[in-house]
């Protein structure tokens, strides 16, 4: 055997890991030159010894394995030493599992592409979830024929796209072909929908790697993800793998680097003791960083996760970092939990508190951990909270069993029972609030509890009522379909209301752009002046008459006659402000309780008269 050999059967067993307890099988080989020789007599022997040796610690006939994890990234992979590969991976003794390859930087062309068509689709194999294959420079580029010939085998599979049980939902395979100089990529995603089957770009902010945008809305879930697959521009730089011995000398220095950076000690300024990197925060080392350097100091405010402190918010104690786990480390300052109080409660997400598992009904605790629990005490204040998905829960598979033997509808009926039970006409349900759009207000489940408090507020709100008879008689105007930019109501106007009347449409669209007004900056203190308003993005818009005004008092300035101008102007100013606001309320009122303009004061309560003789003064 030679040494070149000998130094790739050692790369093999250190890339080689798997984990007894989650049964993932990790392979990592990138960076060394694997030739399809090499592949046949050095890696797939130095696999079956090792898939043995684990076999024979878990005394099964089959390696038991969850997901593969294959990084065979630029090796110079070739398509004959892939399709060695690959034809004797099935006589490894590796059970059915999910795959996961790396195949970025290699030589590939699209007979690769056909092979792995075939391989991740025989009914023996496992699902394959990811297939990173970029930056290909081989003999002969991707072809669109063979994407599309991948892409097709995936979708006329059953096992695409995959299911996800633990979620109760579908994801698309996670693919990566970009950089491979494949022509016109944009138009196979209209190729693939002709033969029946959809692809997604993941373009979309919601689609991640394990969930698609389009499935969550309700479309279908499309087969695979084709993310950065429009950028086909091939790659600049060519980086050579490295042989055997080379690659595995520069592992061993790696790895002694590491060894040492690992048995570094810090001192604690607190405890006055040694400790590794992994007992402080990146907080304590950026403060340790400003003090000078050269007094030598500066381990004096760096504290150890033992001497940090902070409280639990539901025991109340003062603890430790340590004392907290990572997840909860992740949550806002004021809602972290310790370890004992986070075996023992659960988190409300209504009242936004740690409650006792004993607060929480039998429906709320078969929830995930990834799903929001509500306690007993606010399913009671607010019950529009669950009841839209409660027929969801009923019929999503989990009471099939006996003794309720309930059918188990599928996603698509049970994303239309959401749709049809959206919430009412103007109004958003939140988790302790709930909001109406027409009357601009928001109220608290939690203070005006009863199972009827958004009926209630329909039924018996005479605001919500006459603002309703005022929409319908075209009195009143959505602010979004009025025609009108919007910035001309949030910042011209200050209304941040959903809904205006139609003097105010009108008084909207009458405003002048300043910012189309050249120059400007001159008149800007004039504008302020005549109360122009301004906004976070500043002074923008103004009415004709404040710009005539404000025109009016820069000439003035520059005739000389600006102290006695402004002084007039300034006592005008304020008797038409006086005026100005109320007209505005007297508009309100008007608006607000006469919207058909015919109304004869009958059906009106006692605040409403109340306010109108006094507005009437």
């Amino acid at each position: 055997m030679t040494d070149s050999d000998a130094s790739l059967k050692q790369l093999v067993s250190r890339g080689w890991k798997y984990h007894h307890a989650t049964f993932d099988l990790y392979l990592k080989l990138s960076g060394v030159l694997l030739s399809a020789s090499a592949v046949t007599h050095v890696v797939l022997p130095e696999l079956r010894r090792l898939v043995q040796q684990e076999r024979l610690h878990s005394k099964g006939d089959e390696l038991r394995v969850k997901k593969v994890n294959l990084d065979l990234s630029n090796t110079g992979l070739t398509d004959v030493a892939l399709n060695a590969f690959l034809s004797a991976w099935q006589t490894l003794g590796i059970s059915s599992c999910s795959l996961c390859f790396r195949l970025q930087r290699n030589r590939l062309t699209g007979v690769s592409l056909v092979t792995l068509g075939h391989f991740v689709t025989a009914e023996s194999i496992g699902t394959l979830e990811e297939l990173h294959a970029t930056h290909q420079l081989g003999p002969e580029l991707f072809t669109r024929t063979s994407v599309l010939s991948f892409l097709k085998k995936l979708s006329q599979c059953s096992k695409y796209p995959i299911w996800v049980k633990r979620r109760r939902c579908f994801r698309p395979v996670h693919l990566r072909l970009g950089h491979c100089g494949i022509e016109k990529p944009e138009e196979i995603a209209g190729e693939m929908e002709k033969d029946g089957a959809r692809i997604c770009f993941a373009d979309d902010q919601g689609c991640i790697r394990a969930a698609c945008a389009l499935a969550r809305h309700g479309a279908g879930c499309p087969v695979a993800h084709l993310y950065d697959f429009r950028n086909q521009e091939l790659p600049a730089e060519r980086p050579e793998p490295l042989g055997a011995p080379e690659r595995l000398r520069e592992a061993e220095q790696m790895e002694a680097t590491l060894q040492g950076e690992k048995g570094k000690l810090f001192l604690c300024g607190s405890c006055e003791r040694s400790l590794p990197i992994d007992m402080f925060t990146r907080c304590q080392f950026s403060k340790a960083s400003k003090m000078d350097e050269h007094r030598g100091e500066s381990h004096l405010v760096r504290r150890c996760n033992e001497c940090v402190t902070q409280p639990c918010c539901a025991c109340g104690q003062l603890l430790s970092l340590t004392a907290f786990s990572g997840s909860q480390m992740l949550r806002p300052q004021g809602s972290r939990r310790c370890r004992p109080c986070t075996l023992e409660t659960w988190w409300c997400d209504r009242c936004c508190k740690p409650k006792a598992t004993t607060e929480f009904s039998s429906f709320q605790a078969r929830k995930g951990k990834q799903i929001s629990k509500v306690c007993r005490g606010c399913e009671k204040s607010n019950p529009y909270f669950d009841r839209r998905h409660v027929v969801c829960a009923i019929f999503s598979g989990k009471f099939t069993a006996p003794p309720w033997r309930l059918p188990c509808l599928s996603k698509e009926i049970l994303m239309s029972i959401l749709s049809f039970a959206k919430e009412s006409k103007f109004i958003t349900i939140n988790g302790s609030s709930y909001s109406c759009s027409l009357c601009n207000k928001t109220k608290s489940f939690l203070a005006n509890a009863g199972e009827d408090a958004v009926e209630r507020h329909l039924r018996t709100s005479q605001v919500h009522a006459k603002r309703l008879r005022s929409l319908e008689a075209g009195h009143l105007v959505e602010v979004a379909n009025s025609g009108v930019e919007l910035d001309r109501f949030r910042d011209g106007l200050g209304l941040k209301a959903a809904f205006c009347g139609m003097d105010q449409v009108k008084e909207a669209a009458s405003l002048i752009d300043l910012w189309s007004v050249q120059p400007v900056s001159k008149l800007l203190p004039f504008l302020r002046h005549v109360g122009c308003r301004e906004s976070d993005s500043g002074l923008r818009w103004a009415s004709p008459e404040q710009f005539e005004k404000a025109c009016g008092l820069m000439e003035a300035s520059h005739s000389g006659l600006e102290g006695d101008f402004f002084a007039s102007a300034s006592m005008q100013d304020v008797a038409e402000a006086e005026e100005r606001a109320l007209q505005q309320k007297r508009t309100k009122v008007k608006m607000l309780f006469h919207p058909g303009g015919d109304s004869d004061g009958s059906d009106e309560d006692e605040e409403t008269v109340a306010l109108r003789h006094f507005l009437a003064r």
